[in-house]
């Protein structure tokens, strides 16, 4: 599960990899958690994600990371709170991101850090369970901080 740039995702953490990344409840209303949940064939809209780049090229890179189905920007409002999808202005470092290669045993994995000051993505606790919530935490290397990029339609 590669990334490859700019594109449609399924964003997966590497310790669950049966979960991945879903705007809790589906709705287009801003302001909706980002939770795990189980994967399903096809995947719903609401656990996809366009990618799309902001500035920078290679390592310098940041991204946008936007929901399919509300159109809201993946975004880190605080440390140790749950991301959310809001409505921003791009210039907002709460909705940009980088993507470092974090890879572990082999397998292509990324961490996704905020260019706020809150850090980046995190399963809390490693929870392992639907519905655990997806949060902004200190930076760290551990495999809850870690994900797959599944591309969709490729």
């Amino acid at each position: 599960m590669p990334f490859k740039g700019p594109g449609i995702y399924e964003i997966v953490p590497f310790q669950t990899p049966k979960f991945s990344c879903n705007s809790w409840g589906g709705s287009t209303n801003e302001g909706e958690e980002v939770k795990i949940a189980e994967r399903s064939q096809p995947p719903g809209q609401n656990t996809l994600w366009e990618v799309a780049l902001a500035s920078g090229s290679g390592a310098d890179a940041e991204y946008y990371i936007i929901n399919v189905k509300n159109g809201y920007f993946l975004a880190a409002t605080g440390v140790t709170t749950n991301i959310t999808c809001k409505h921003s202005i791009p210039t907002d470092p709460s909705i940009r991101w980088k993507l470092r290669p974090a890879t572990t045993n082999g397998y292509d994995v990324w961490q996704v850090d905020s260019l706020s000051s809150y850090g980046q993505l995190n399963v809390r606790e490693s929870g392992q369970a639907s519905g655990t919530d997806v949060i902004s935490y200190q930076i760290s290397s551990t495999d809850n901080t870690k994900w797959y990029f599944d591309p969709v339609g490729w």
